[in-house]
């Protein structure tokens, strides 16, 4: 004589045996990811692209009073160099939300367990740490290049030169000067702070602009302002030698309103254009965590 089988454990048998709902692939998610959180970033820079050209004005100025750079009066002008930032800011932001998601994904065994907030904030801090990597050796070229481009335009001033006889020079031609005279370590210069600021910046954008809006990118920029400074200065001038104290004097604070509108902006826009984005193409991985939550 046959038992009757157990229907509960005959339904998880059924259930498990049949196949699961198809979606994206796993390639097909990663890319997604990945450029998403790059479309993101050029769109958050673009779109603070003028605010970062009046940060960048009144560091220099603060920095070398005697000698002050010139204003751009066209606004016209405050977004020359906007596709470059774009160009600089895509991989970045790419790196920084998909390796943050890699490692919460790691830690929560699959989203198995629930993460808790200085848990999410960690992977975030952790992600700006390693991207010191990449971000160091662009900003100094940039930085770099920058100041070139401002010698430049005061001699042409200066001398009532032809702008065509004295042309500009390229991130090439800054990037073969550095090596020559400093090496590898050249372009890692200022490389601490660049790394406390990029783990404050990096907490912002792929965690708490999300849930402070205002408060998280307004408190990222004041904690980020004298480390920037300090980094800026030192990646201007090889020579330049200051005491830790030094980053908490008013002059390091210079560029400060802009900042907090570029944090204000950038740290907004992009996690919103990455939302968006990977609901657009990953809808299926959104309606996932709208469930959980």
């Amino acid at each position: 004589m046959t038992q009757p089988i157990n229907n509960t454990k005959a339904n998880e048998m059924a259930a498990h045996e049949l196949p699961k709902p198809k979606g994206k692939g796993a390639w097909y998610q990663t890319g997604v990811q990945i450029v998403s959180g790059g479309i993101a970033g050029a769109t958050g820079i673009l779109s603070a692209t003028p605010l970062m050209y009046f940060k960048m004005h009144m560091q220099e100025k603060a920095r070398n009073p005697q000698n002050p750079p010139k204003f751009q009066t066209n606004p016209v002008k405050w977004f020359a160099g906007g596709g470059g930032l774009a160009a600089w800011m895509f991989p970045q932001a790419a790196f920084n939300f998909y390796v943050t998601e890699l490692m919460r994904e790691k830690l929560s065994n699959g989203g198995k367990r629930e993460l808790t907030p200085w848990e999410k904030l960690g992977c975030s801090s952790a992600t700006g740490g390693l991207l010191t990597a990449l971000v160091a050796p662009q900003e100094l070229i940039y930085t770099q290049q920058k100041k070139a481009e401002g010698a430049r335009l005061k001699m042409i001033e200066l001398e009532k030169l032809d702008p065509k006889s004295v042309p500009s020079k390229s991130g090439m031609q800054i990037t073969q000067e550095i090596w020559k005279k400093y090496g590898i370590k050249g372009f890692y210069r200022a490389a601490p702070e660049t790394a406390a600021r990029e783990m404050v910046s990096s907490s912002v954008l792929t965690y708490l602009a999300a849930e402070y809006p205002v408060l998280a990118p307004v408190v990222g920029a004041l904690i980020s302002q004298p480390l920037d400074s300090r980094k800026t200065n030192k990646q201007v001038d090889f020579a330049y030698k200051a005491s830790l104290a030094d980053s908490f004097k008013s002059k390091a604070f210079a560029g400060l309103a802009p900042r907090v509108g570029i944090y204000l902006i950038f740290m907004n826009v992009a996690s919103r254009v990455k939302n968006q984005t990977e609901k657009m193409l990953l809808p299926e991985k959104t309606q996932g965590k709208t469930e959980k939550a």
